[in-house]
């Protein structure tokens, strides 16, 4: 049996900052990723197909029939001396539309490491400043509507959008239903340390022997408000990759229903409108 802890996140609450300057660097720790080496590496192949496919997007026929080769890939890689660390903020919530249900992942996740002593960590943030701080690495990444179309967005596609992630009482009784220890801890209750105690402290919240020669910088800086509305101006005329699709059902009228009572009708049906009066433009050059 192994000592494993599974990081789920929350985004924009520590993530990067753990996975570079404490998993990496904590000799009690063997880091299996996300963050091993570059910010995006894992310790194998095998280890990112489980958690950036089977673990975020993969059907479930496909789950079942890599799962038992998925758990050995873990099982061959778990030091029996140290504690085992995955990290994957995914695994708190899916950032698109797409991604496997949330009770899945703690499902397929308990199946992976059954047979180990698994630890479940995860750090929130106040609500109102997560969707400001991830509203702004939308942004950063190509969204270009406004942070008052975003949240009503989620709101109205809380069905399958990340909203009803947040209810961090209720997935922390998600987490419980398949775990027997979860521990979820407040953002700002760590950023209150300082510099000396906040490694004291992640290293009781790991359960790793103490040190303080750590260095936790803030890797991903937020933008300010204003270059914020830059830079979503910019994307508007700049299409990149996530643009608008990220946070919105494909053909966004067939789902007015959820729609209608946040959006005008005008919103609704922007596309088909953008649609015949792109087919309008085309007729007239002809």
């Amino acid at each position: 049996m192994a000592r494993v802890t599974v990081h789920i996140g929350y985004p924009k609450a520590m993530s990067t900052s753990l996975q570079n300057g404490f998993f990496n660097a904590h000799p009690d720790i063997q880091h299996m990723g996300v963050g091993e080496g570059s910010r995006i590496d894992y310790a194998s192949e095998d280890i990112e197909f489980i958690f950036e496919v089977l673990l975020k997007y993969a059907r479930r026929d496909v789950f079942d029939e890599r799962k038992e080769a998925a758990r050995r890939a873990i099982n061959d890689r778990l030091d029996a001396w140290k504690l085992n660390v995955f990290s994957s903020e995914h695994l708190s919530m899916n950032f698109s539309l797409q991604g496997i249900d949330p009770v899945e992942k703690f499902e397929r996740l308990r199946f992976l490491l059954t047979g180990h002593e698994v630890t479940i960590v995860a750090i929130t943030r106040d609500k109102d400043s997560f969707l400001r701080s991830i509203y702004g690495e939308f942004v950063r990444m190509g969204y270009c509507e406004s942070f008052d179309f975003f949240q009503r967005m989620l709101v109205a596609l809380e069905d399958r959008s990340f909203y009803r992630d947040l209810d961090y009482a209720r997935k922390e009784a998600m987490a419980r239903a398949y775990f027997d220890r979860v521990r979820f801890v407040s953002f700002e209750s760590l950023t209150a340390l300082s510099e000396e105690h906040l490694p004291r402290r992640l290293c009781q919240l790991f359960e790793v022997s103490e040190t303080v020669d750590l260095e936790l910088p803030n890797a991903y800086p937020g933008l300010s408000p204003d270059e914020v509305d830059r830079l979503r101006r910019d994307n508007r005329d700049s299409h990149r990759e996530m643009s608008r699709g990220i946070m919105e059902p494909f053909e966004r009228h067939r789902n007015r229903t959820v729609l209608s009572p946040h959006f005008s009708e005008p919103e609704v049906f922007e596309n088909v409108l953008e649609k015949r009066a792109a087919l309008e433009r085309l007729a007239r050059r002809r």
